[in-house]
């Protein structure tokens, strides 16, 4: 979870940059999962003079880089009791295997008795995994951003919400993908900017945060989704990792809270979420991204 506004240290408000402003082609780094991720943020090797993703404060979600680091891997447990205590999704925790189906032929892994004294040739049995028809994988980015206002609560709700549509969806026989994705853009320029209205570029993480065959990891997500460490120290350590003057001069800027903007950086059939105001409840929330998705997918399939 980021608070829109500056994500952290002082801007200099004579370097503002205006909303009509236009930015370099976007910065995007993309990793395989969760552990490559941390593996870079967790270099102690850093271009940076000060670097906010080890400092102690607690305003950064952690008190330390360890604490963040550890429930980036583990998951946060706190997190996961407060999306269980929204919804009472135990039900959703564990995964679903497929279910068998018995048939009968002239071979197979047993003899049914009964078939075989009566003399039926295909008396033997089989078991076989019923493989339900395979569908379009259902791709979905998260974008942590909400705005300072928003209480946990409502972020909670929302997040209880995209676990329980998510369930519903694999439940009736879709596979979900669910990507992490945070961008943010400088808030801040250099004199030569202003005078060619041209600011650095937006700076955005993604990486895959469930697998189309995996299960739903509620501590994981709890974390990515709702923790503000994760934006505020893993993703902080990510630029860091990057010489400064690419990026705001060591400024770790905005975050972006339109949606458009990350569209040209998923697939085209890619549903979008930002977590934005949250959720007055779980219902609302899952009324919500049904109608959302419901709408993005029309579209989807009407343009092919």
């Amino acid at each position: 979870m980021a608070r829109s506004g500056s994500e952290y240290g002082f801007q200099d408000p004579r370097n503002l940059i205006p909303g009509d402003w236009k930015y370099r082609p976007t910065i995007h780094h993309r990793f395989t999962d969760a552990e490559d991720v941390i593996a870079l943020a967790a270099r102690e090797t850093s271009q940076w003079k000060q670097r906010a993703s080890r400092s102690v404060d607690l305003e950064l979600g952690t008190r330390t880089w360890d604490e963040a680091v550890a429930l980036a891997r583990y998951g946060w447990p706190a997190g996961r009791h407060q999306l269980v205590r929204d919804l009472n999704i135990h039900a959703t925790l564990t995964k679903t295997d497929l279910a068998p189906r018995w048939s009968f032929d002239y071979a197979g892994a047993y003899p049914d008795v009964p078939r075989f004294l009566g003399g039926e040739m295909d008396c033997m049995v089989d078991t076989r995994p019923d493989q339900r028809a395979v569908r379009p994988i259902v791709r979905i980015a998260v974008s942590p951003i909400t705005f300072s206002h928003v209480k946990f609560e409502a972020v909670s709700h929302w997040g209880a919400a995209l676990v329980s549509w998510i369930d519903e969806l694999e439940y009736a026989g879709q596979r979900v993908e669910v990507t992490w994705i945070s961008c943010s853009k400088p808030d801040t320029a250099t004199l030569q900017e202003i005078a060619i209205f041209t600011a650095h570029p937006r700076f955005t993480v993604s990486f895959c945060l469930k697998k189309a065959d995996q299960p739903l990891e509620i501590d994981r997500l709890a974390f990515w989704i709702m923790h503000l460490a994760a934006q505020r120290r893993i993703q902080f350590a990510v630029k860091e990792q990057f010489p400064a003057i690419e990026y705001a001069f060591q400024l770790y800027g905005q975050p972006e809270q339109n949606p458009s903007i990350l569209a040209p950086l998923c697939s085209p059939d890619t549903l979008i979420l930002m977590v934005g105001e949250g959720a007055a409840s779980v219902a609302e929330g899952l009324e919500w991204l049904r109608k959302t998705a419901a709408t993005h997918f029309e579209n989807t399939y009407a343009a092919t």
